[in-house]
Parts: C-alpha cells; structure tokens; sequence
C-alpha cells in the first residue's frame, strides 16, 4: 500500500497509467494536501534548471546556519531559523538585502578579515569575514551558504516525493549527486554556536522578539578539545550516565539545525535519501566516481552526524532540552538498517522516564509551559519506535530482541502524562501561571499560554504528589472554584521558583491570588523567589533546601461539598524550619458563596511573613478593615543594609511601594476588588497573535449579565501581635515577558502579616478567604478556641453558622459548647433554617447538639512489608500489612500517607480497593507507586529518585459525613 501511495496520487493528478513503482521509502511521509504536483514541479524545475556543476557549488562548503546582518544598512538577524524577509538568495551564489536591495557578494565590502577555525578533525578551516570601520565582523558567506542551504533543502524534498509519484529517474539521479556532495563536505564542517541577546522593547524590530539569534563559529579540534586544547575528559559509566560531566561540545553547539547541539542531525536529507533509496542512481554515480556512493552518504553523512550525538554522555541525552534528537536517531536507524540506533532509543525511552524529571503520575518537574514544549516533542521521539522489529535473530547490546513496539509501558506512560497535566487546568481551559510558565503568547491576557485546553464544564480535586500540587475543585460552568496549593521540588530542575506551599484561588471566572510566572526584566529574580508567592517567607529569606518537595499528610476530596488537604514543607527552608505546613479546607456546599479556610503553621526562625498577592490579570484594589497608616520613604520594607536594584532577589522587600501598615489586635478583614473585570484590561500585545477576544473569557460578560462586584473578602480572626502590610507590588504578567512601559505601571495588591521574636518562633496563621459575585455571604471569622494544640473557627453566614475544627499536635479533645470531637478534622454546619450537617476525618465521634457522628475507629495504621510497581514488572500496585483492614471497596477512594525511610519522606497513595492477605492485607493501589523494594531499602523509581531505609509505614484516616 505504502509502496503506491505516490505514485497513485501522481497519476491521479495527470490522468497517467502507473509506471514502474520505484521502492517505497522505509519511514513514512505525509504528503501536505496543499503540495500539488504543479508545485512539486515548480520546485524542482528550479534544481534542474542548473547544471552538475552549479548545484555543486550550492553546496555549502561549511555548516550551513551562519547569520549575518546587512553591512550596507544594518537590518539584522533576528530569529532562530531562516529569515526569509532578511535576505533573498538567488541561484546559485547571490544573496540581495531586502532592506537595501544590496547584493552580495559585493566589492565595496570586501571581506578581506580572515581567522582559522579547527573543526571536528583538528583541520585548519580558514574564514573570511567583511570588517566594517567599527570593527565589527559580517560573515557573509556563511549568511550565503545558510540561504542556499535552505533553497537546496526545499527542492530535494521535491525531488524525492517526485521520483516517489513518478519514478522518474532524472529526480532520483539529481538528490543522489547533490546528497553525495553532501556526505563529502560534512565531515569537515565547522562547530557553530547558537548565541542569544536580551532585547527590550524600543530595540526588537521583529513583532514579539524578546531575544535576538546569532549563529556563529566556533574552534573545536574534536571532542572535549576547545580550540585545540583539552577542556574536560569524556567520561566512563557510571559516571556518564548518572551525573553531569563535561561535555565534548558546548549545549548550544552543533554543525546542523537552528537549534542546540540536539539538531545535529540533518533529518531532511534523510528523508531525501528514504525516499530515493531504491533508485539506481547511487550505482551510476558510484561507477562514475569509483566511490561507493551510498556508503559514502551513510558514513560520512548520517553515521557522522549520530556518532556527533551520540559523543554527549548518557546524562545529557536524557536532561536535553525538549530535543528531537532521539526521534533522528530512530529514523535513520530504520531507513539506514542500523537497529543498534534504535535500541539506543529505546533504551532513552525508557531511561527518560525514570532518570529525568517525571514523577509517578507522569508530571513533569518544570513549569506546565515548558512541558507541553518538551511533552510535544518527546511524543514525537516515542512514536519513532512504533511499529519497528528487530531484524530476526538480531540482539543489540542491551541484550534486547525488540518485537513490534508500539503499545510499551513508555508510551502508555506519555500518554498518561498529558491527561496529568491537563487536571490541574484553570476552570476556563488555561495554564496556570506556575513556575515560569510562559506569559508572551497572548492573543490578549485572559487567556495564559501552554497549549491551551478546552474550558471545564466542571471542576475536580486532584492531586499530584509524586509532582507536588493539588487542587481542591468544585462547582459546575460559570460556578467554579479552585485553590491550588504548590509543593514541588524546585531544586534539581530547571523553570521552578521557590515557591513551596504557594496558594492560588480561581472562582466566579477570575483569578484572585495568584503567581506571576515567567519574566525576563530584572524582575525575573523577583518572580523566581519566595516573596513573590503567597506563602510564608522566613527570615525574610527565600527558599532552599536539598529536597524541598512536600510531605502530603492528609487529602481528602469525598466528603460532600467540602475538600481538605494538609502538607508539610519543612524542607523548604531545610535546618531553619521546625515545622512548615499549611492546611486548606474548601467549603462549596454553596456553590453561589463558596469559601477557602487556610491554616499555615510555622515553627523556626525569628520573623515569619505571611504574604498574599491579589490578582494580575485585572487591576484591583484591597481595602482593610484595620485603619493603616502610610509609612515613610518609597521602598520602606528594606532592610537598613539593602539598596533597591537590579538584583531583585537580594532587595526583594523593595518591590513593595505606597506601604500602609498597623498592628493587628484582633479580627480584621482585607476586601479584594476586580476593577472593570467586564472590559479588556490594559496590556502588552503581542504583535504575533491577532488582537480581539481571547480564547476563553475568564469573567465572560455572557455569564455575570448583572455585572457585580467581583471580589475576595479575607478574614484574618485572631491576629494579635501581627504587623499588617498592605502595599502595592509589580503585577508583570500583562506586561509582556520581555518587559514594556506597562512593567513599571501594572501594579497589585500585596499583604504582608509578620509576626517577630525569639529564634524558634512559632506561628499560626488562619485565614478564611470568600470569593463574592455582589457581596460576600460571610458576615464574620472568629477564632474560638486559642490553643497550641487545636483551631477552631466559627463562621457566621447569611443562612447559616458554621463550625471548622483542625488539629495540630496530638489527639487531645475538643470540647467546646458548640461542638465535642477527637477529629483531625471537624466541620458543623447549622442552619438558620433545615437540618445540621456534620462530618469529620480521623475521629472515632463528634457531637454537636442533636448530631452524633460516631466511627469504629479513627483510622488505620502500620508497616508495610512489601511493595509491587507494574512499572517494575509486577502483576498489581500494591501495598501488603499485617494490618487487618476492611477488605473490598470500602476503602475505595481514600487517600493512604506512606512515611518512608523512618519518617524521612512522606508520600499519598490512593487505594482501589483490599484483600485479606495470609495475617494482614494487600492494598491494591488506583496507580503505580512508583516505588522499587530492595531488601530493606526503598528507592523512588521516578523524580526525585529518593531512596530511603527503615521502617515503611501508613496512616489511613477514616472519614464519616452525616446525610
């Protein structure tokens, strides 16, 4: 079938009986519906045109991706690949400026400076470049030979699908001559490197720019030499496939691509070679030349640019960056019947998972921006082993005989990890600002960037803690209301900020307290650190730690109208931080008035900020009711030895401008307003993306017809010996990620809480945050037990009070009026009219009046004494106890912590369902653990590749909800 394909198209095209079918390409090629024969003919009527010999000289005697600007007037080169509206090249060797309509190569600029170069095989390579009067350089012939680069590219591709449509064999013959010209330059080319410039605003000519690309030279002399001179060593195994090392080439160099050194490989001239592969012109030519002209191109060509790739260490081929490499090595392994090129992608297939950022559930460590880049790009790697076979009897080193791959455990394991990422969306189908997630794609600013999703009819809990975030979600269309906490390891991985236990807040179709994400001014240090997120900041330090990722010490989504989760982040500020948990409670039994109960505990230090930032997406304002007064001085939250500059995370309290504070001495409240919400805020465009409406409103006009105030009041109960903040902070996100005038202007509101003593302090901080649409339904917070051991806050309603209990150290009773309850967890809701309803986790009873909920007992715990992963081989997931626990689905659903390593680490499992095992039970687990038992240590299988030994054990919380 795939052998016609071609050829039944052509002679549909012409009405043609089919001639002799040439022999079909090995990898398969989509013809583009919009290519059509004429204008396949067009293309290589141009190639043909020209002689043997002028085709010849198109080649490019030296890599082809030079870059140049004009001498003549200056306009220059901007972006990461062939600027076709720089320079038009025409055949076979002049390159005109479309700016200045100059011609090159031209004598007035002579390029009559020279510097020798060392390429790959210590030759002396010779440049000449044009000097102008300020002395700088202009490669002009690498600028020429990256246009004929491309024109020839372009027209072989032609060719190739042309002899593949006809078989005619003049196609054929002109791809094999120019390949073998090819095969017999590369070898000898030039390292380039790929070089990046900031560019601001005034100074970026091309729409959207933020950086400007140079491709330039570079002197080698061969692997781990740097012109000529040794720079590093090429590493043994282990080494080489376990840690960074020195690398035999820069990250950003190769002789290929407009990329870093992962675009070695010249993948369409493979393609080219694929699709005339059967011709007969690689013997002609080869009895012309007295060369084997098929081998010359497989060697020096293609194995030449693999061997090239396959120099980098181990390590590197798994931490590339979103590189389609491994795709090119696959390729050319299974049209140039290499298979021990396809067992080294398949080992990457399977190493990438374990060995590179991806948790158990499949996220990828960085930013949601950033892994849709590298998510794209290494599907394309996986499916380059679908479908392949080892030839028979063939074992590659691996040992391997691979058989018909297609639906492997790694495959399975990508397509997993889009549905992963894809639960932690904003209600209206965009990526959150996490991490440096991107904020320049914009077709207007209410809508962020990543690959952007379809709106959600409704919202979820979920949880990632193999990642490290959670969501508590609920409510339907334009009800939804979601609070994100973020636990991630942010050391370790590339495009994280340190931002342990961050909250955002999503409802009534806007973001209120959320992160600013990516940007390259020098607020970039700023929106990388601690304070920019709304956290707790210790010491007026930012986050560090080995292992900072969070501990998930209890989840639970199934309680009826009312989520909670609890993580611990000590490690985030690792030797400082006794304790560094926070605790949300979602209450959305009302989805017309839904609230967020947080609770953060800290313990260490001497000064603890608890900081809040309001929206970025629309202006606002934040009033108080807790009179403020302004402080002297326009950066006033410095300390005495620093000084506001471009070192952002070094003065970060200097972002803080028109600061007004207080001491809190009791209940206050902060009111967060939406200006204008309905109408387009102000922003930076992107001259990319056509202006207009965006893709998914946030507040969509079509849903808040009546256009009330859209708002968050915070009730902060109980804040004696608090000092309270109030300020304005740089709101970035609209100001585009390369900065503007708007960087300066867009502003937020930024609350600070900062309690201060001793060394060791600790501090609870309670807030209860009321997203409103008119007026928020809470009419007060009030703390109503002050203890070291419990919360418990009364909220009082329009409709209804209600009654939060959380403890925080041991099991010790709350007794009170209102409520009596052992719970980890307690919630009351009392009506002003209707019957009460009650629930909690982790309790054996809670009273309060009439109700009575009662269970047999407050949870399950023990040891673990063995762990299977089917990532690991094994038939199941599961955990096995001595523990007798309730056998079935009675447990389906529920969230299990897991302490590894004596308490090292605390990990969340959720169970499918128990089976009585001889003395205990088997906990059948929902996924894959993701965890490898070697005797008695335990070793995490995926990101961050833990290991641990001691005692393994577990905490099951029961949970009871009243009807």
């Amino acid at each position: 079938m795939k052998r016609l394909l071609y050829l039944a198209i052509g002679a549909s095209l012409l009405g043609e009986t089919l001639p002799a079918a040439p022999v079909a390409p090995v990898l398969e090629y989509k013809l583009p519906a919009a290519i059509s024969r004429p204008k396949l003919e067009a293309g290589a009527q141009e190639i043909l045109a020209l002689s043997d010999a002028e085709v010849l000289t198109m080649v490019p005697t030296q890599t082809p991706f030079i870059t140049s600007d004009c001498p003549s007037c200056g306009q220059g080169h901007y972006t990461r690949g062939l600027e076709r509206n720089l320079f038009k090249l025409t055949p076979p060797g002049k390159l005109t400026c479309l700016k200045c309509q100059t011609t090159f190569p031209n004598e007035k600029f002579p390029q009559h400076d020279r510097e020798t170069f060392l390429n790959t095989l210590g030759e002396k390579v010779e440049i000449a470049f044009h000097k102008d009067a300020e002395g700088k350089r202009f490669a002009l012939t690498g600028a020429l030979h990256s246009w004929q680069n491309g024109w020839l590219i372009e027209r072989l591709i032609a060719l190739g699908r042309l002899y593949q449509l006809t078989g005619d064999e003049q196609y054929a013959r002109r791809a094999v001559l120019v390949l073998d010209r090819y095969a017999q330059l590369f070898p000898h080319y030039l390292v380039k490197d790929f070089l990046t410039d900031h560019l601001d605003e005034e100074s970026a000519p091309k729409p959207g720019a933020t950086q400007k690309a140079r491709y330039v030279y570079v002197s080698t002399g061969g692997p781990w030499l740097r012109n000529g001179q040794p720079t590093g060593r090429k590493p043994d195994e282990p080494e080489a496939s376990n840690q960074p090392t020195s690398l035999p080439y820069s990250w950003t160099q190769s002789r290929w691509g407009w990329g870093r050194w992962g675009g070695e490989f010249p993948g369409e001239l493979l393609q080219v070679y694929d699709l005339v592969h059967g011709s007969a012109a690689f013997e002609e030519l080869s009895k012309k030349s007295g060369v084997d002209v098929r081998q010359r191109i497989i060697e020096d060509l293609f194995t030449n640019a693999v061997t090239y790739l396959q120099q980098y260490p181990w390590y590197y081929q798994l931490n590339n960056n979103a590189s389609s490499h491994i795709a090119d090595i696959i390729r050319a392994g299974r049209a140039l019947k290499r298979p021990e090129w396809v067992h080294f992608g398949y080992r990457w297939s399977h190493d990438v998972l374990e060995k590179y950022a991806f948790s158990r559930e499949a996220a990828f460590a960085e930013s949601p921006g950033y892994f849709y880049v590298f998510l794209a790009t290494q599907e394309g790697n996986f499916s380059a082993l679908d479908g392949y076979s080892d030839p028979p009897g063939f074992k590659g080193k691996d040992g391997l005989h691979l058989e018909n791959l297609g639906s492997t455990g790694s495959a399975a394991f990508l397509a997993k990890a889009r549905t992963t990422v894809e639960s932690i969306r904003f209600p209206n189908g965009s990526a959150m600002p996490l991490g440096d997630n991107r904020h320049d794609e914009f077709v207007d600013p209410l809508s962020r960037p990543g690959t952007r999703g379809t709106p959600l009819t409704e919202s979820q809990c979920a949880l990632l803690p193999g990642y490290g975030h959670a969501v508590l979600g609920a409510g339907t269309g334009d009800r939804q209301v979601q609070a994100h906490l973020q636990f991630s390891k942010f050391t370790g991985v590339v495009h994280t900020h340190h931002d342990g236990l961050s909250l955002m807040l999503w409802a009534f179709g806007s973001e209120f307290f959320t992160d600013v994400g990516y940007h390259k001014t020098k607020y970039r240090g700023y929106a990388s650190t601690t304070l920019s997120h709304n956290t707790v900041v210790i010491d007026r330090q930012p986050q560090a730690g080995p292992e900072p990722k969070g501990n998930v010490l209890l989840y639970e989504p199934n309680l009826p109208g009312l989520s909670v989760v609890q993580v611990e982040q000590k490690g985030a500020y690792d030797g400082l931080a006794k304790r560094y948990r926070r605790t949300l409670i979602l209450n959305s039994r009302d989805p017309n008035a839904p609230y967020l109960v947080d609770m953060f505990e800290v313990r260490g230090g001497k000064t603890h900020d608890y900081v809040l930032h309001g929206p970025t997406i629309y202006d606002s304002t934040a009033e108080s009711t807790l009179p403020l007064a302004p402080m002297k001085g326009e950066r006033p939250l410095l300390a005495a030895d620093e000084k506001w500059g471009d070192d952002t995370v070094a003065a970060a309290y200097g972002v803080f401008t028109h600061v007004r504070t207080a001491e809190a001495r009791g209940d206050f409240s902060v009111t967060w307003k939406l200006v204008k919400p309905y109408e387009l805020p102000e922003y930076h465009a992107n001259d990319r993306y056509k202006p207009g409406a965006s893709l998914h409103y946030e507040v969509d006009p079509t849903s808040y017809r009546d256009h009330l105030e859209l708002g968050v009041r915070t009730f902060i109960p109980a804040a004696v010996g608090t000092r309270v903040f109030l300020a304005d902070s740089p709101s970035l996100t609209r100001s585009g990620l390369g900065g503007s005038a708007l960087t300066e202007k867009l502003k937020r509101p930024s609350l600070l809480l900062r309690r201060e003593g001793q060394d060791g302090l600790s501090s609870v901080f309670v807030a209860v945050h009321a997203p409103y649409y008119g007026a928020p339904n809470i009419l007060s917070v009030e703390r109503i037990l002050q203890s070291d051991a419990a919360v418990v806050l009364r909220i009082e309603t329009v409709d209804r009070s209600d009654i939060v209990t959380l403890h925080l150290d041991g099991a010790a009773p709350v007794a009170l009026a209102s409520v009596t309850t052992d719970a980890v967890f307690g919630f009351v809701s009392l009506p002003k009219s209707g019957p009460p309803v009650a629930a909690m986790i982790g309790g054996t009873g809670l009273k309060a009046g009439a109700l009575n909920l009662t269970a047999p007992a407050a949870g399950y715990q023990g040891t673990i004494q063995a762990i299977s992963s089917r990532w690991d081989g094994a038939a199941e997931n599961s955990f096995v106890t001595a523990t007798a626990l309730p056998a079935g689905e009675t447990l389906r659903g529920t969230w299990m912590s897991v302490s590894l390593g004596d308490g090292a680490a605390t990990e969340a499992f959720e169970i499918d369902r128990v089976a009585p095992a001889s003395g205990g039970s088997t906990i059948y687990l929902k996924d894959d653990p993701g965890l490898r038992a070697n005797g008695k240590a335990i070793a995490e299988i995926f990101f961050p590749r833990r290991q641990f030994s001691g005692a393994t054990t577990f905490r099951i919380y029961t949970r009871v909800a009243s009807k």
